[in-house]
């Protein structure tokens, strides 16, 4: 993957959410989850309040283009 594609991949990622599919399914029913919470009289409730509570960290786009940059430099030896 060049560094460009990677850059594309990110403003993708950033733009509409996680490309893995459990990650998106989760998103979705805790949005569900929020509209029938507010039907039902709680109108604060939030997202976050429906998500499950990962324990591993997210890579940010910064830590893959780390890591990308730090392969093509190893290749080149």
């Amino acid at each position: 993957m060049s560094y460009a594609e990677a850059l594309e991949w990110g403003g993708y990622i950033e733009r509409t959410g996680p490309i893995d599919i459990g990650q998106r399914l989760d998103r979705g029913f805790a949005m569900l989850a929020v509209l029938i919470s507010q039907l039902g009289g709680k109108r604060n409730a939030k997202m976050e309040d429906f998500l499950p509570q990962r324990q591993e960290d997210d890579a940010t786009l910064d830590d893959v283009l780390d890591m990308l940059h730090a392969s093509k430099n190893s290749r080149r030896k």
